[in-house]
């Protein structure tokens, strides 16, 4: 039953039902361990994870391998990297699923060096990498740029069956438009036969951050020929596209389309798009009724509390009246952004300085 709710994301109630279990006074065995460990991992609960690696010396199983693997998993997705890789060197025997734990764990958690080594030592060891150290791997190299690195490992998965994993696709066209090579991430993008929402996110993502807002718009276009519904993500690269391409137009259109079209709700990241969008093109009266207005009530009352949010809306508003010079509106917006920065602990520097700079051009 454990590994059930395990394997369906029911992690809480995998927990739940191991503890219920150890009350009962059963041992769990190690295919039990390995499911309330991932389990552990998936919804980074360190306590019990923890709790489950003391049974797992005390019984003896914590250097076997799978559920050696599982602790490196557990731990590395908790953000503990030290007791992840004690873990892994402590091993009887480091198989791939350890390593390729430890070497996504190091990815992910900003030590993308540690990784890249990793995944030579794997290679150097005579370990077959797997789609999933590849992803790591192509992973580690977006985040520092390391171009050459990235394309020796992506000609040598051309000879393993990594190549054929639409993960490893997804990485390839991520690290090629993030390192600014966008007709190689193309290339690779137009090369996949089945592409998946995350697959046309990254490529729609890629053009709008690298400025080709007009081109991300087209590529939707074709996103949605191809019959793939859009999800939260889309909507959000869409709008930011619209707002820094000036679109205004497009960006309303897509941002009705939400509800009308595709029947989703709004979420906050939308809202803020928008207010952005009509900001920045200098349309502040509009932007500061959508804001207010009713038609957002909704929404603004789901995040009315979160202070962060709602102070950048009006930091948002108050740099647009610096720049389209309204005095009036700005000091409003400032003064209601610093209210709430205040009221939430936050540093309200930067909004004193443009409220300096308004009252400044003023006189």
């Amino acid at each position: 039953m454990i590994a059930a709710y395990d394997q369906n994301c029911l992690f809480r109630e995998a927990i739940s039902t191991y503890r219920s279990m150890l009350q009962e006074g059963s041992r769990p065995n190690q295919t039990t361990i390995v499911s309330v460990l991932d389990a552990c991992a998936g919804i980074g609960d360190l306590d019990q994870g923890i709790a489950v690696h003391d049974l797992c010396v005390i019984a003896g199983v914590d250097r076997e391998s799978t559920v050696g693997a599982a602790l490196v998993n557990m731990y590395g997705k908790c953000g503990q990297l030290v007791p992840a890789r004690a873990i892994l060197d402590k091993m009887y025997e480091r198989d791939l699923l350890a390593l390729t734990a430890m070497l996504t764990a190091y990815a992910h958690s900003g030590h993308p060096h540690d990784a890249l080594k990793l995944f030579v030592t794997m290679d150097l060891e005579g370990i077959q990498s797997d789609h999933v150290a590849f992803v790591g791997a192509l992973h580690a190299c977006t985040s520092i740029s390391a171009v050459a690195t990235g394309k020796i490992i992506h000609e040598g998965l051309r000879f393993t069956a990594a190549a054929n994993s639409p993960s490893v696709a997804n990485s390839l066209v991520a690290f090629y438009g993030k390192c600014g090579y966008l007709e190689d991430a193309r290339g690779i993008f137009d090369g996949i036969s089945r592409k998946s929402c995350l697959t046309w996110n990254t490529m729609l993502g890629i053009y709008s951050n690298n400025g080709f807002f007009q081109l991300t718009l087209e590529l939707y276009l074709e996103m949605s020929l191809d019959g793939v519904l859009p999800d939260e993500i889309t909507f959000v690269i869409l709008l930011s596209a619209c707002s820094h391409g000036g679109m205004i137009r497009d960006g309303c259109y897509h941002f009705a389309s939400i509800k009308e079209e595709f029947c989703q709700i709004p979420v906050k990241e939308h809202y803020m798009c928008v207010l952005d969008l009509l900001s920045r093109s200098g349309q502040l009266q509009e932007a500061e009724d959508f804001f207010l207005g009713s038609d957002i009530e909704v929404v603004r009352s789901s995040f009315l509390m979160d202070m962060k949010n709602t102070a950048s809306c009006w930091t948002t508003l108050l740099s647009a009246s610096k720049v389209h010079g309204d005095s009036e509106r700005g000091k409003r917006a400032g003064h209601n952004a610093v209210l709430l920065d205040r009221f939430a602990s936050r540093d309200a520097s930067g909004v004193y300085m443009l409220l300096s700079d308004i009252y400044n051009a003023r006189n």
